[in-house]
């Protein structure tokens, strides 16, 4: 069963540096159900375990779920999840002798317990992985396949997750290479290839959206744009975007990672502002071709898709 699990993924300001926190509120940390039809697992039982194995073998009374690993839990218990309403314990070693002292300090017989064994990680093991991991990128993160295309990694249940900026087969070869290479990793991101289906226009309502120059360099780090308000209404943007490619006569999104900031400017009648874009050669070669800016604007209540074309030349 493929687990799904809330991750603690970590964005990455800058492509210098890269921290993570593998730890993850165990009433969250769930195996999957995969339906949305499905109602809520009815997990009572297994918080009730948890709140009592918090106060008897905890550092604070009032902190839940965090015990594993402290000095008074037992060695043998390195890590926990819910499949479905089930609460499960993952445990090392002798599984009669580990369940029966379970069962009388928790008070119930209301758990499964799974062997740490093999590729069975436990939730100890794989923040090992990912202490490991965060300490090998830092290492790498040189390496021009490795460099900025890391958006962050996380825990789930029995694996690792790596999130890539661009999640491609020679990426992820690049990313075991140089990095690490474990069964417990699984890669997640796009790969560039997802059809671009927004659409849009250049120029609706006075209000227009035109690159600073047709054809930017094949080396260029960033494409600038220019919002202009020739309506009699006050527009809002931002600073989110949406880049596209052409190949071969279809447009691909282009994934290209980093952070924009939740804010809205406002470009009054008459006024102008410039919206830039990241175009990333380090991840797609500054190839030559076509490519199409999407932002999004909002003027009266209306929000307005707008889109410019612009070329990458050598």
């Amino acid at each position: 069963m493929k687990p799904t699990v809330l991750l603690t993924l970590l964005l990455l300001a800058t492509a210098t540096s890269c921290t993570h926190s593998p730890k993850c509120p165990v009433s969250v940390l769930n195996a999957d159900t995969t339906t949305t039809s499905r109602p809520p697992a009815d997990q009572q039982a297994g918080l009730l375990i948890i709140d009592t194995l918090s106060k008897l073998w905890g550092d604070a009374p009032n902190v839940v779920g965090d015990f594993i690993g402290k000095p008074r839990c037992p060695s043998y218990l390195e890590g926990m999840y819910f499949d479905g309403a089930t609460l499960v314990f993952q445990v090392r070693g002798d599984t009669l002798q580990a369940r029966q002292e379970l069962e009388q300090a928790a008070g119930s017989t209301a758990f499964r317990l799974e062997q740490a064994t093999g590729r069975a990680y436990s939730q100890k093991t794989l923040d090992s992985i990912a202490d490991l991991l965060h300490e090998r990128y830092r290492a790498a993160m040189s390496h021009p396949l490795v460099r900025g295309n890391l958006s962050g990694f996380g825990t789930g249940v029995h694996r690792v997750y790596v999130s890539l900026v661009l999640n491609t087969p020679e990426r992820r070869r690049a990313f075991r290479q140089q990095v690490m290479d474990s069964p417990a990793l699984y890669f997640t991101g796009d790969d560039g290839h997802t059809p671009c289906l927004l659409r849009g226009t250049n120029d609706t309502l006075g209000i227009s959206l035109t690159p600073e120059q047709p054809c930017f360099s094949t080396d260029s780090q960033h494409a600038t744009f220019v919002l202009r308000n020739h309506s009699n209404a006050t527009l809002t943007c931002g600073e989110h975007y949406t880049l596209a490619r052409q190949e071969d006569g279809q447009w691909y999104v282009m994934p290209v990672g980093g952070t924009a900031h939740d804010i809205a400017y406002l470009v009054h009648p008459g006024g102008e502002r410039q919206l830039t874009a990241r175009l990333r050669p380090d991840l797609y070669g500054g190839n030559p071709g076509r490519y199409r800016f999407f932002t999004q604007v909002e003027s009266g209540g209306v929000k307005l898709t707008l889109a410019a074309d612009f070329s990458l030349c050598p």
